[in-house]
């Protein structure tokens, strides 16, 4: 059979010419050499970084930041949480006003009056000795003594006592005796009152027909505040900082949180779990959810009122899942 012929394929028109665009080319200096940088060892000096993390900070901040950390995750007890809640600014200025009258007499003060008395005495005129004006008194020795005789008007107890186990028995007994106190900032600025460093606590003892009114007010306004307020502080509510704290993390293995009081930051329990949270729920869900509720929202701890009310939420819930 003879072979056919092969099929000539048709030639195609070049394509036209497309201008090529022409990219300038840099212009180099000659005089300007480059020379990049070698950052090896024994080469070129390290450029600056951020050492804040490798910064060995004073001890006050690191006091300071570990306690603030101490502060939020340890149990802190109604006796002594309530030292944070000071005064309010108006109510204090007021009050430190009154006090400023009653300020006790120097030592300067004393020998003018002495020595006066002394000169009077010379002249033949008599030894007249001077009426005791009321004043503060100042020391939680002579303070608790005042409050146990019940001679004692007003307390005022410094904020930052250290130790504090100093004056953290007068708050219960003030509110036994009952005699009005109030808590303020700070033991420095109660120092200049009775011209010392610093002072624990002062108490109104005797006060001056004109000033019985303004003393009326401020222990109207500190009762509200502090002695009517101690069934309030023992009601336990659930801390907003540790909710956020739960709300970033996962549901179920972060539920047994802190259950701090509002009032006077008393934990209810210990700090959330510190194993990390499973990624899945279903792993993790008991058998049974009737037993196993109270102890996942570590409501153990709570005031009575709640535990029922949680434990009628918890036949609810068990029938509907039953």
């Amino acid at each position: 059979m003879p072979k056919g012929k092969k099929a000539k394929g048709k030639k195609v028109a070049p394509a036209p010419s497309v201008a090529k665009k022409h990219e300038a080319k840099k212009v180099v200096n000659p005089l300007f050499e480059k020379r990049p940088k070698n950052y090896g060892i024994g080469q070129d000096i390290q450029p600056k970084r951020d050492l804040t993390r490798f910064v060995k900070w004073p001890r006050y901040v690191r006091l300071q930041r570990q306690r603030s950390i101490l502060y939020k995750r340890l149990k802190v007890p109604p006796a002594i949480n309530q030292f944070t809640q000071a005064l309010d600014r108006q109510t204090a200025t007021q009050l430190f006003k009154l006090a400023h009258k009653y300020r006790p007499e120097t030592k300067q003060e004393k020998k003018k009056r002495l020595l006066a008395r002394a000169e009077q005495k010379a002249a033949g005129k008599g030894d007249t000795p001077t009426k005791r004006p009321p004043v503060l008194r100042a020391g939680v020795n002579t303070v608790t003594s005042l409050v146990e005789s019940k001679k004692a008007q007003l307390v005022i107890i410094a904020h930052d006592v250290d130790p504090i186990e100093l004056v953290v028995f007068l708050p219960a007994l003030c509110r036994k005796m009952g005699v009005p106190y109030c808590i303020v900032k700070g033991k420095a600025r109660l120092g200049r009152l009775v011209h010392r460093k610093t002072c624990t606590s002062v108490a109104f003892t005797q006060i001056n027909p004109e000033d019985k009114g303004a003393l009326a007010k401020l222990v109207e306004a500190i009762k509200t505040n502090y002695n009517d307020r101690y069934e309030e502080v023992r009601v336990n509510h659930v801390s907003i900082y540790i909710l956020q704290i739960c709300l970033k993390t996962n549901f179920p293995n972060n539920l047994n949180l802190f259950f701090r009081s509002v009032v006077t930051g008393e934990v209810a329990s210990w700090a959330p779990n510190p194993q990390p949270a499973s990624l899945s729920w279903r792993k993790q869900r008991p058998r049974s959810w009737q037993p196993s509720l109270v102890k996942m929202f570590g409501i153990k701890n709570l005031c009575p009122k709640i535990t029922e009310f949680v434990y009628h939420l918890k036949l609810v819930l068990y029938k509907l899942l039953s």
